[in-house]
């Protein structure tokens, strides 16, 4: 399980870059994104924490051309403080 949660601290980083071809296979920081972006029918997709064959089983894998826009719709906190606050609790979880 905490194989999993550090799967996860890579998989929502954007600094770490895998190449294109694995977004087929594995859930990459690019691919997992969408999931990340204020409008809600891409909020509603690419739910898969390894693999992205379960997104496209299930009918909710989807792609975005252009940029992510991060965040909630008329969200008042602050989408790093989000983001720091759930690495954080990743972290408790592997530790």
């Amino acid at each position: 399980v905490s194989l999993c949660y550090l799967y996860q601290l890579f998989v929502h980083s954007p600094y770490l870059k895998m190449p294109s071809w694995l977004d087929k296979i594995f859930v990459t920081s690019k691919s997992h994104s969408v999931h990340h972006d204020e409008d809600i029918k891409n909020q509603n997709s690419n739910f898969g924490e390894v693999l992205n064959i379960w997104d496209v089983i299930f009918g909710t894998h989807t792609t975005k051309n252009g940029d992510i826009i991060y965040g909630i719709k008329n969200n008042n906190e602050n989408f790093f403080v989000l983001q720091k606050k759930s690495i954080f609790f990743l972290l408790k979880k592997i530790f």
